[in-house]
């Protein structure tokens, strides 16, 4: 099937890079006005027109304004789907809300509270007005007993979150700021050099091509910043918390800056053209460690808002990158199976859905080391001995060995290898997976049940983008992953989330492709 959906606007926050899970941006907060003081009159007006809709009304409990669902997000672009064994709605490109159920999920990850919960009127959804407003990212206002809402209030944004630091010269005060609260790029009052890295992980469910624009943006904290800096990538590894200047430079690649214009938005805002860069981050073609932004031409100094002041962020003024996209056609021509949320509905610990090699055969149960037929002297021995890649098929045999012991139980009749990333399968009944590995010894510290070692697996889904499940959070695709192009040309410790996303390259082996034939369309639980 192929479907061309205008996508919900894709409002990312992130975590700690250090483990705190992130803010769920939640429909809770209080009405759009105080119903206690409001009549409502019926009607709802869209951009100026009026809505041919159920009449909206105040829920008894809460005080909040219920608007009707479909007639809403269809008048302002959004495809709604009523799935009805489920009692769920879904909407647009990546949102699910159940009747009665205080949560909904957004872009497949996120648990984010809905107070009150979606009723049906009659035989109508309605929900809270504030979900228009902050979920579906609408103007609205009551006036005169009328519900008003305008114009889309954002587009598609990534936002960063403490994945920034600033260096200065040598001979300036200070060589590194690694608080956080501002980003600086320029020259300063001193005439010292000063640059910065920022990085945004990415998300979003668009390939390259389907991207037609993306602006870095940033909140200017004093002054008035240059008129252009030099913006480009960043080659290698690096963290908040690298201190030296000299290391930090060397990160950079000179040859990829573009003396880039820094445009007013207005309201204390300002943007730079990025598309090319993010578009190679998509394809694959480049690794998005970042952006580094350095001095341009004249001699001014950007200071612009980090978005973390307190250490918590703050969404209206973190950097961001805002993408102007639209999903185009997807064909069903890779594989058996689309992509499915593990855990699923209702289930809050991300654990009970399985890991990455349950998730990549369709299994609900993790499979975890003490699951497998392996031993650390052997790993060792092998890495030593042969290598990387000897141990990926070390690794690939003893997974070998426990789906054939249980291929009854997993409902798996055919698991063979394949050479290649797009090696011919029978797409009605297969699909593709692909296995990686970690691994990290010296003879001082081998390889142990402390670390040093690891495996992980993707799946490709039917329109050729690729999916994977880790143990701390919930299933996802991998962005920008799409027919044609290899998986390992992406982080493959990349999560949805910046603190599951190591981005440090961990799997470092080739890859061992297969093609799996799966009995039932369900996902089995071969440990019950």
């Amino acid at each position: 099937m192929k479907n061309t959906l205008k996508i919900a606007p894709l409002v990312i926050a992130l975590a700690l890079i250090f483990g705190i899970s992130a803010p769920a941006y939640a429909s809770d907060a209080a009405p759009a006005a105080d119903s206690a003081d409001i009549i409502l009159n019926g009607e709802i007006i869209i951009n100026g027109e009026r809505l041919d809709a159920p009449a909206p009304y105040i829920h008894g409990d809460t005080g909040a304004i219920m608007v009707p669902l479909r007639a809403v997000s269809e008048a302002i672009g959004f495809e709604l789907v009523w799935v009805e064994d489920d009692n769920k709605i879904v909407l647009g490109y990546g949102i699910e809300l159940w009747i009665g159920s205080d949560h909904y999920i957004r872009d497949v990850t996120f648990y984010n509270a809905i107070k009150p919960a979606p009723e049906l009127t009659g035989d109508r959804t309605f929900v809270p007005l504030d979900f228009i407003k902050n979920e579906l990212e609408h103007e609205v206002n009551v006036s005169g007993g009328s519900i008003l809402i305008g114009e889309s209030t954002s587009p598609y944004i990534w936002v960063t979150h403490e994945g920034t630091a600033t260096w200065f010269a040598g001979d300036a005060p200070y060589s590194h700021n690694g608080d956080n609260a501002i980003i600086q790029a320029g020259i300063n009052e001193n005439g010292a050099d000063v640059f910065a890295l920022i990085r945004i992980p990415l998300r979003g469910d668009w390939l390259a091509e389907e991207v037609t624009g993306a602006r870095l943006q940033f909140k200017v904290a004093e002054g008035t910043p240059p008129k252009k800096i030099n913006i480009g990538i960043i080659e290698n590894n690096w963290s908040p918390s690298t201190a030296d200047r000299d290391m930090a430079a060397g990160l950079v690649n000179e040859d990829s800056f573009v003396l880039t214009d820094v445009i007013d938005k207005g309201d204390g805002w300002v943007s730079m053209d990025v598309t090319a860069i993010v578009k190679g981050w998509l394809s694959g073609d480049t690794k998005n460690r970042g952006f580094s932004l350095f001095p341009g031409d004249d001699e001014a100094l950007g200071v612009f808002v980090s978005g973390t002041p307190d250490g918590e962020l703050d969404f209206n003024t973190a950097p961001r990158i805002v993408v102007d996209a639209q999903i185009g056609e997807r064909p069903n021509s890779y594989g058996r199976f689309g992509f499915t949320k593990q855990p699923g509905q209702g289930v809050e610990n991300p654990i009970d859905g399985g890991n990455c090699l349950s998730y990549a055969i369709r299994d609900i149960d993790g499979i975890f080391f003490e699951d497998l037929s392996y031993e650390f002297d052997d790993l060792n021995r092998i890495f030593f001995e042969s290598g990387l890649e000897a141990v990926l098929e070390y690794t690939a045999n003893f997974i070998e060995e426990y789906i054939e012991t249980n291929k009854e139980k997993l409902q798996i009749s055919n698991f063979r290898r394949i050479d290649n990333f797009d090696s011919p399968i029978d797409i009605e009944k297969e699909y593709r997976i692909v296995l990686r590995v970690s691994a990290e010894a010296t003879p001082e510290i081998p390889m142990s049940e402390r670390g040093g070692y690891d495996f992980h697996l993707w799946a490709q889904l039917n329109d050729g983008r690729w999916a994977q499940k880790t143990p701390s959070v919930f299933s996802s695709i991998i962005p920008g992953s799409g027919p044609g192009i290899s998986p390992l040309k992406y982080y493959w410790d990349a999560g949805d989330i910046w603190f599951s996303e190591r981005w440090q390259d961990w799997y470092k082996s080739g890859g061992i492709y297969y093609a799996v034939t799966k009995g039932t369309d369900e996902f089995t639980s071969h440990k019950q």
